[in-house]
């Protein structure tokens, strides 16, 4: 696990964000956990609480599966849920593969046959499977404006670019767009790449701290 910090830009126009170029023997490493370790709806945590009772050296912050009744859930091998709803589904596999899917793409029982690990409803995908950005995205006008950012990127089986960019920071980080999100995961190398929750949920947390510099209340 290699984490990098990145300044592109000045004043109001500068952009901060932070790579996590990670390497994993076995993607089962790779893991997720719920708030108060309890499936449901509005269950809610701080990630440090999070991180530390599941023992976590590294985590960043996921989807928001806990808002609605729907969407695909599938964590840590167990599946919750695979009621398909209108967002992009992204999905981590035991060979240690990564794919995205719009919801008319997304097969449930083909995914779990295949060994799906990991499955996660925001989105949107941001790359189109060989690293070019894709020319449009499931999202609307406004989601699409600059804000802090959470991705998860795919380069090969075992290796993974987890991001985190701040923002509504003036001089310290605008946040970005879906379309900079995607090149940006495009030029760390990532060949697919998935959004997940931003905003204030945008976090990045390392061996007992904080990592990036959250806009609210993460």
């Amino acid at each position: 696990l290699t984490i990098s910090k990145y300044e592109v830009g000045e004043g109001e126009d500068k952009i901060t964000y932070y790579a996590a170029d990670l390497y994993v023997s076995n993607v089962q490493y790779l893991q997720t956990a719920f708030a108060e370790g309890k499936y449901g709806k509005n269950i809610r945590a701080y990630p440090d609480e999070i991180s530390e009772e599941n023992q976590a050296l590294f985590a960043i912050s996921g989807d928001f599966y806990g808002n609605s009744t729907r969407g695909v859930v599938i964590r840590n091998g167990i599946l919750y849920r695979q009621n398909v709803n209108d967002a992009d589904i992204c999905v981590l596999y035991l060979d240690g593969t990564m794919e995205t899917y719009s919801p008319e793409e997304f097969d449930g029982d083909v995914v779990i046959a295949r060994g799906a690990w990991q499955a996660w409803t925001f989105g949107p995908q941001l790359l189109e499977g060989t690293g070019s950005v894709l020319d449009s995205f499931l999202t609307t006008p406004y989601l699409n404006k600059e804000n802090p950012r959470c991705a998860i990127g795919y380069v090969e089986p075992g290796h993974y670019m987890l991001v985190t960019v701040d923002g509504r920071q003036e001089g310290y980080s605008r946040g970005v767009t879906i379309t900079e999100l995607a090149q940006l995961m495009a030029d760390l190398g990532c060949k697919t790449a998935y959004n997940l929750d931003g905003g204030n949920s945008a976090c990045m947390y390392y061996n007992g701290s904080y990592v990036n510099q959250s806009s609210g209340d993460e």
